[in-house]
């Protein structure tokens, strides 16, 4: 229970917000050293989490799977800490401290001294608001400035919230916890949906599978006999004139940042001039923008007439080869390209070797409806990530009103009996 003084100033937010400060509420606790011999026990009395545990599948919010556990005698011999469920866990040393992820432990865990947790200790607050609202803190803006970036408990026990009473945080807990929910579910969705699209993949583009309507052989072909391949190239950079124009200007970055199989816009333009002495050339819309270094086999359609720099091998279909067919063909050819890349400073595929990649491919009819098919399928999982994109700004809208008390929710008179403010 929180003590006559904890709260530290009247706060400018809702009526009936206090302001507090995290060592008031709670206290911070640092994990312990998890010897190599001990590591790789799939089983045990309890979990032993470490920082990359956070990027497991389910571990979004609760940390519920782990890749090491150790028995009670095992934690008593390490004397490392169990700490409770409902426990608030965060990176506490490394680069992983400025990802400012947070994590709420739901079960007994030990965690490596690469991690820390937030304990609380007040039965007047609730662990979900606490979380929702350390969300919006960063904790590294308090970690150390020496060569490995730590945080300490004290620094962080000084960080003042607001808090309002227990009733309160636990209807904001369950609003955002249930939009929480749906991200949760559309992530799923899409998942699920680029699992289908993947197998279809795998099927339409080999003719395992054919479409109603549509037999017979296919043609084996090389990527040269169907595609032109060209280079890219950069304009002088300490030449002005050669910079500012209306010509798209596309480098790898371009197509890695872009969402969906279009490319749309570029970082940079160049000038007519620059296009005419950089060795590069104007590629017409619905070309294919392969990338042949650094992130070989990326791809993406040019959707208007663009340049790239020398990390490309670009292709421009020929009229018999349905482009968008080809852009679906050239997606799954990722991992041959990569070995057949080479390099002693960076691999590189040599427009050579990606001309001479075999694929099979149907008559020009089928290549269309394979391609409408599967670019039917990228519509909906766009749709879907749009509406995800949403969803999560909402959220984010939410909190900052919700977490605030600029907008305050209706707390039945029955939920707030007996409940004193904190």
């Amino acid at each position: 229970m929180m003590g006559e003084g904890q709260v530290t100033e009247a706060t400018r937010f809702g009526a009936g917000w206090n302001t507090v400060r995290t060592g008031d509420i709670g206290r911070f606790g640092s994990g312990s050293g998890f010897p190599l011999r001990f590591q790789g026990q799939a089983q045990g009395d309890y979990p032993f989490f470490k920082v990359s545990d956070m990027n497991r599948d389910g571990n979004d919010v609760f940390l519920t799977e782990s890749g090491n556990y150790i028995t009670d005698h095992t934690r008593r011999l390490l004397g490392a800490v169990a700490f409770p469920p409902k426990s608030i866990v965060f990176a506490k040393v490394g680069a992983a401290v400025f990802l400012d992820r947070k994590r709420i432990l739901a079960q007994p865990s030990c965690l490596d001294n690469n991690m820390a947790a937030f304990v609380l200790t007040d039965e007047r607050v609730d662990t979900s608001f606490v979380y929702f609202l350390l969300l919006t803190i960063r904790f590294s803006a308090y970690a150390s400035t020496t060569a490995l970036p730590a945080l300490n408990g004290t620094a962080l026990s000084g960080i003042q919230i607001p808090l309002p009473p227990l009733p309160e945080q636990r209807a904001i807990a369950a609003v955002l916890s249930d939009v929480d929910g749906l991200i949760g579910s559309l992530e799923a969705l899409i998942a699920k949906k680029r699992a289908i699209k993947q197998a279809a993949m795998q099927e339409l583009l080999t003719g395992r599978t054919r479409l109603p309507g549509f037999e017979g052989e296919w043609e084996m072909v090389a990527l040269g006999d169907v595609a032109d391949i060209r280079n890219g190239g950069t304009p002088r950079t300490g030449v002005p004139a050669y910079w500012g124009g209306r010509i798209p200007w596309c480098v790898p970055t371009d197509i890695t940042a872009s969402r969906g199989k279009y490319l749309t816009t570029t970082t940079r333009k160049i000038t007519p001039e620059g296009l005419a002495n950089c060795g590069a050339s104007l590629l017409p819309a619905g070309a294919l923008l392969l990338c042949s270094r650094a992130t070989i086999g990326e791809v993406k359609i040019a959707s208007m007439p663009v340049a790239t720099n020398q990390g490309f091998k670009s292709m421009v279909c020929a009229e018999s080869v349905d482009y968008e067919f080809l852009y679906y063909r050239v997606v799954t050819l990722k991992e041959r390209m990569i070995d057949l890349a080479t390099g002693s400073t960076f691999l590189e595929i040599s427009k050579r070797d990606l001309a001479n990649i075999q694929i099979d491919i149907p008559p020009s009819p089928e290549q269309h409806v394979i391609a409408t098919v599967l670019s039917d399928m990228d519509s909906e999982i766009a749709a879907l990530e749009r509406r995800l994109d949403k969803t999560q700004a909402i959220k984010q809208g939410m909190m900052q009103q919700l977490l605030t008390g600029s907008i305050r929710l209706p707390i039945p008179a029955a939920s707030v009996e007996g409940e004193a403010d904190p």
